[in-house]
């Protein structure tokens, strides 16, 4: 955190703090920890070897016990014997690899005669000097290379038997594509991005005269009699690979209604048209090559691949057309399948038509994968695809392996690097209670009194729910066991720890006496994470029967301003409800410490802090020394705390379970309350999917600063459709976090930049980091330049403003300093300058609070005998 500390000595005092009693049980609460099931689950399926954070898995044709795993950061890895495995360094690029968002080792294949040539290729970037010496800076290139493996050893290439076939200059870090596939007529087939950025910003889709970008290539890697060669391009290492004779495009005079230059033409083309074609798949029964294109603004698609194909990027995207146009007379080939950006979906990574009878319901099925975390399914039969089934969700999925030999299934994780196995389990054990009533969760459902083993509790910052108001209980099992808490992070709970989630909905805004009960959630903790469930009310309101698996939809009359309307309402799938209820960000969600930090009616009346309370009944293994510097959420409406800190406060309670370091999302910007805004990667950051036009020139950021149209947060917020967030269970517009959103950005002139904004003003761009650096002092006043900008200071003007004082009072000491505005300010104490570790200061004055305007705090102190030292900690939101 950014943070400039003050250093002041003064008498000692003393706080003392006792916790005592235990907590509740859920007792009489009849939802079983694992309820019998049969469904598709993803286990771990080498738990003894360590994480490999994989973009690919690649398995060896005809091969029953090898895997390949492809790191991004330029190592390809093999697992063997795969019922007792090994992992074994296969290839190291890794001092060569540029390893940046998209960009890295991404491709991998062996030809299939390895066991005679000992040949196989890797896709993957790095930086390339300017040739012949003629100086100038290195600049990115994708790469396609040639190994040998080691005669002595099937499982390691050697690094010094390189030989590439391409070199392709690249302008930018992502659309790289980069899969290779062999078929059975002994071509590499290599698929390749569009270059980048949104739009197909450098002007490579729909071209076959250009450059390696937006296609699928087909070389003649073996140099087969009869085949040609390549035309010239800076690119092509000559005499590496001849272009089949019978390639699509070899001869061809004009491509997507325009001529093409002969000399230019790239005859190693197989079909065009692609944005990111990631991954691809042959099928084993059939040799059809499948494509799967990454979508941009709405829609991921899976591809029969044909010869000399055009699929429409960047006229079309799946099959929706721009509002460009689409130029008369061009014949595009539609997706097999394709699917929308919603319910967390984001971008389709691998998947392989499955055959055989390993899996009954998945034979001459296309099986697929999507970061998100949903796993898909679709039959094909007659070159047709049937309707979509999820059957499980793993968020960070990169990419699958089905090995046809024995039918199983593996995935590749990105976000965690576990490989995991899709398996289809009979679990045991009770069933799902198919009504409300018989869950055992309230003893009286009128009145939504629950059993006495659930707590109800508040949250500061409720996740936006369609204008729902709701209730909530939580309670644990009568084990012994406790909660292992956690400052900043997600807490640990024991095994049967459930919650209790109700929704109202008012069926005509403002008027409570319309209030209707919508639905009533579930989650239980369990060895696999969380399951849930949501059971949804009948029109009396006197029971609520189980959704299925599935989710449901249905719409709600509503009116809003005297006028009535339809209001869908999303009842989640149990798929569903794990996009959120993630690895990375839980998998318990609102239930942490700064959501439930908070001031509150507590049991028999009194007023108290709720989190206080819940250390007190001792449920945690590791209970907090008090509550200051605790961190607490901050409503929107809480104009106490500043605009900014609300703002932090609504994307970490609705944004943060995907948006936060190694979250399953394309967009790395970091929703996390414990990460600065300067550090989050939000304020004028590029987007990386442009939101705001089609082909307007005008760039997209995450936030841009004074500008609504160009800031894809607000953009998300505040328009309805298949982009809007949060995701998941939500169609309506949030007014309060629109109007919020609105001031902040294009309103809040009293916002601070950022740092390096600061020091730019402050000292131009050229300065030297002795003069501007965060740590330099110029004028030497002992306040860092991070101090000075943190307390709005000068950094060339020694005469210091913000200051705290301490005064002696009779017994006691009293320390005052200015609480500035949008900062947060921490005392701290140790009882020695040097060799102890400060502490926070456990004072009602000393609490989380980031204030919207200036005031000045006085902490009335006892006096003691013992010296103690204290200094303020003063950071960013």
């Amino acid at each position: 955190m950014t943070q400039s500390t003050l250093i002041f000595l003064v008498t000692a005092f003393a706080l003392l703090a006792s916790v005592s009693g235990r907590a509740g049980v859920p007792a009489g609460v009849l939802l079983p920890e694992l309820p019998a099931e049969t469904r598709y689950v993803l286990e771990p399926a080498f738990p003894g070897l360590p994480p490999v954070l994989a973009a690919g898995i690649v398995v060896p044709p005809g091969e029953t016990n090898r895997l390949f795993l492809l790191s991004k950061s330029g190592v390809i890895y093999a697992i063997t014997n795969l019922a007792a495995p090994d992992l074994t360094t296969v290839l190291d690029l890794s001092s060569k690899t540029f390893d940046f968002s998209e960009s890295g080792l991404v491709g991998f294949a062996l030809h299939p005669g390895w066991r005679t040539n000992r040949e196989a290729y890797v896709y993957y970037a790095t930086f390339v000097s300017p040739a012949g010496g003629t100086g100038g800076f290195p600049s990115l290139h994708q790469r396609l290379s040639r190994f040998l493996l080691d005669p002595g050893d099937p499982n390691r290439l050697l690094p010094d038997t390189e030989t590439p076939l391409i070199t392709q200059q690249d302008n930018h870090e992502t659309h790289n594509g980069g899969d290779l596939q062999f078929r059975s007529d002994g071509y590499l087939y290599v698929s390749l991005g569009d270059g980048g950025t949104g739009f197909d910003s450098f002007n490579n889709a729909q071209k076959i005269d250009g450059s390696f970008f937006s296609g699928i290539l087909r070389l003649d890697v073996d140099r087969r009699i009869g085949n040609l060669p390549p035309n010239p391009h800076p690119a092509v290492h000559e005499g590496t690979y001849l272009v089949p004779a019978d390639n699509p495009f070899v001869g061809a005079t004009a491509f997507a209604g325009k001529s093409v230059n002969p000399a230019a033409l790239r005859t190693e083309f197989y079909a065009a048209g692609f944005r990111n074609p990631f991954r691809m798949s042959v099928d084993v029964q059939t040799g059809e090559l499948y494509s799967h294109d990454v979508g941009g603004m709405r829609r991921e698609e899976v591809n029969r691949v044909q010869a000399g194909g055009n699929y429409g990027w960047l006229v079309y995207e799946g099959t929706l057309p721009w509002s460009f146009g689409v130029p008369p007379g061009v014949s595009y080939l539609p997706p097999l399948m394709e699917y929308e950006h919603q319910q967390g979906r984001i971008a389709i990574t691998g998947g392989a038509l499955i055959r055989g009878d390993a899996f009954p319901d998945l034979k001459d099925h296309y099986l697929f994968t999507d970061l998100g975390g949903d796993i898909g399914t679709f039959p094909v039969a007659g070159g047709q695809a049937g309707p979509i089934r999820w059957i499980a969700n793993s968020p960070g999925t990169s990419d699958l392996a089905w090995i046809p030999e024995s039918g199983a299934i593996y995935l590749a994780n990105v976000t965690d690097g576990i490989v995991r196995r899709l398996l289809l389990r009979d679990r045991t054990g009770p069933p799902i209670p198919p009504r409300l009533s018989e869950t055992g969760i309230f003893e009286d459902l009128a009145t939504l009194r629950p059993v006495a083993s659930l707590t109800e509790y508040q949250v500061n910052v409720p996740f936006w729910s369609d204008y729902a108001e709701k209730r909530r209980w939580f309670g644990m099992p009568d084990t012994g066991e406790r909660i292992a808490f956690s400052k900043h992070g997600s807490w640990e709970f024991p095994l049967g720890s459930t919650w209790v989630k109700h929704f109202d909905l008012e069926l005509e805004r403002g008027h409570p006496e319309t209030r209707k009960r919508i639905e009533t959630r579930v989650i239980v903790r369990n060895s696999d994470g969380v399951w849930g469930a949501t059971y949804r009310w009948n029109a009396s309101g006197t029971d609520a029967d189980l959704v299925p698996p599935g989710g449901l939809d249905e719409d709600l009359t509503v009116v809003e301003g005297g006028q009535q309307r339809i209001q869908r309402w999303r009842y989640p799938s149990r798929s569903e409800c794990l996009v959120c209820h993630n690895a990375a960000g839980g998998p318990v969600l609102g239930f942490h410490t700064a959501q439930l930090n908070l001031e509150m009616d507590l049991a028999g009346g009194a007023r108290g802090n709720q989190l206080a309370a819940l250390i007190a009944r001792g449920i945690f293994v590791n209970p907090p020394e008090g509550l200051a510097t605790l961190p607490a959420l901050a409503p929107l409406e809480d104009t106490r705390w500043s605009l900014e800190y609300r703002i932090k406060s609504y994307l970490s309670a609705n944004c943060s379970y995907c948006h936060l370091p190694g979250g399953p999302t394309r967009a790395q910007w970091d929703a996390s309350l414990a990460t600065p805004l300067s550090r989050a990667r939000i304020m004028d950051e590029l987007s990386l999917v442009n939101v705001v036009d089609n082909l307007g020139g005008v760039e997209s950021f995450i936030v841009k600063t004074g500008s609504l149209h160009q800031s894809a947060i607000y953009r998300r917020v505040s328009e309805s459709g298949l982009h809007h967030m949060p995701p998941i269970a939500t169609s309506e517009l949030n007014p309060q976090a629109i109007q919020a959103l609105t001031t902040w950005i294009a309103q809040d002139t009293r916002r601070r930049p950022t740092l390096s904004q600061w020091q730019i003003d402050q000292f131009g761009t050229n300065a030297p980091v002795e003069l501007a650096g965060p740590n330099a002092d110029p004028d030497g006043d002992g306040l860092t330049n991070e101090g000075e900008f943190l307390l709005g200071e000068s950094p060339t003007d020694a005469s210091r403003e913000w200051r705290a004082l301490i005064r002696s009072s009779g017994d006691r000491v009293v320390l005052t300093y200015p609480r500035l505005p949008n900062r947060r300010f921490e005392i701290q104490w140790s009882p020695a300058l040097k060799g102890a570790s400060w502490r926070p200061l456990d004072h009602p004055d000393n609490r989380w609070f980031v204030g919207s305007v200036e005031a000045r705090v006085e902490l009335s102190l006892p006096v003691e005998s013992t010296p103690v030292f204290y200094r303020v900690e003063v950071s960013e939101p």
